[in-house]
């Protein structure tokens, strides 16, 4: 499935929640605030990932959810993903950090994350499924 420009901004945009299962199907749900694409792929930048990179290795079903109250918009997309370390999205994971952290500073917030972190690696998801989760809204 690919991906829109209007599900890509909500997911860019907003804070998004990441779901995760365990082997044994223990779930775990974590927020995620660097999101992009790259390759008709959804990326998510690996900074503070502990559980859900260990949930990863062993079951890589994987749920991102994001709404936008503004827009009364509202996605879920469900697939496979993996934490990779390529230069290609690497590269792409630094260019996030720094972009978001810019644009914090512009408007006067502050980062909630150190400028000194640097992403462990990034979870690229191969998108199998997307969804509204607005009523009466069918992606």
């Amino acid at each position: 499935m690919i991906l829109e420009e209007e599900h890509l901004d909500v997911f860019r945009e907003n804070i998004c929640y990441l779901a995760t299962s365990s082997r044994d199907c223990r779930p775990n749900v974590v927020p995620v605030g660097l999101v992009s694409s790259l390759d008709g792929k959804l990326v998510i930048v690996d900074v503070y990932f502990n559980k859900t990179r260990k949930n990863i290795e062993t079951n890589d079903q994987i749920a991102v959810a994001a709404t936008d109250l503004f827009r009364k918009k509202s996605f879920q997309v469900k697939g496979k993903g993996s934490v990779v370390t390529s230069e290609k999205f690497f590269d792409l994971g630094l260019e996030m950090t720094r972009k978001k952290t810019e644009k914090m500073k512009i408007e006067g917030k502050k980062p909630h994350f150190s400028e000194d972190i640097r992403p462990k690696g990034v979870l690229v998801i191969d998108i199998e499924e997307i969804y509204s989760n607005m009523r009466g809204n069918r992606s």
